[in-house]
């Protein structure tokens, strides 16, 4: 595996702290913006890594619609109903939009086998 400038002065780091040196370091370096910024196939791997990584993944393009975005709706819910969905995610650890695809998806499941609405 190659090391880079960064590795070597993490372990320099390291060995000072083992050494229990905590002089200031002579010259701390600091990456410039354009040293920090990613361009192109570069940025579109990072952003892809990002999002596979985070929440669920849309139910649009090469899912559910193929349109591209999951479509959202809005509910007003009591106070009483906010209360008892608040405990519930609390309790299953769970989103609130997860609670109500589940409870939707149950819903509609059940109808489609003639169950009625209760």
């Amino acid at each position: 595996m190659e090391r880079n400038d960064s590795d070597n002065s993490m372990a320099a780091l390291a060995a000072r702290m083992e050494a229990e040196d905590y002089t200031p370091a002579a010259q701390v370096h600091q990456p410039t913006a354009e040293q920090n910024r990613i361009h192109g196939k570069q940025f579109a791997a990072v952003a892809a890594e990002m999002l596979a990584s985070r929440g669920r993944p849309s139910v649009g393009h090469g899912n559910a619609t193929g349109r591209g975005a999951s479509p959202r709706h809005q509910v007003v819910l009591s106070q009483d109903q906010d209360r008892r969905l608040r405990t519930y995610m609390e309790t299953h650890r769970m989103s609130a939009s997860a609670v109500l695809r589940a409870g939707l998806q149950k819903l509609l499941d059940e109808r489609r086998r003639g169950g009625r609405l209760r």
